[in-house]
């Protein structure tokens, strides 16, 4: 839950108290969980080695839409550091 939360910008009470948990060391695999706040994206940063593929399919998008979203004009070139947007 704290990797969640950290991942998501919140804290583990918040998740805790918004999905009703009543173990917030027990949760199963493919629990959907709602996240708190208004943004319509997450922020990924680019780590070296990353592909826009794997991002992708670890994020469940596609790779057109992740380059329509963050305006990348060469799919086959990220960098580290880099920002992008995940909706």
């Amino acid at each position: 839950m704290s990797e969640i939360a950290q991942k998501f910008g919140t804290n583990v009470t918040t998740l805790v108290e918004l999905n009703n948990i009543k173990n917030a060391d027990f949760i199963r695999v493919g629990q959907k969980l709602k996240i708190p706040g208004d943004k319509k994206y997450m922020t990924y940063t680019v780590k070296s080695g990353d592909t826009l593929s794997e991002i992708a399919k670890k994020y469940n998008t596609t790779v057109a839409k992740l380059t329509r979203d963050n305006r990348i004009k060469n799919k086959n070139l990220i960098y580290p550091g880099q920002k992008l947007k995940i909706k």
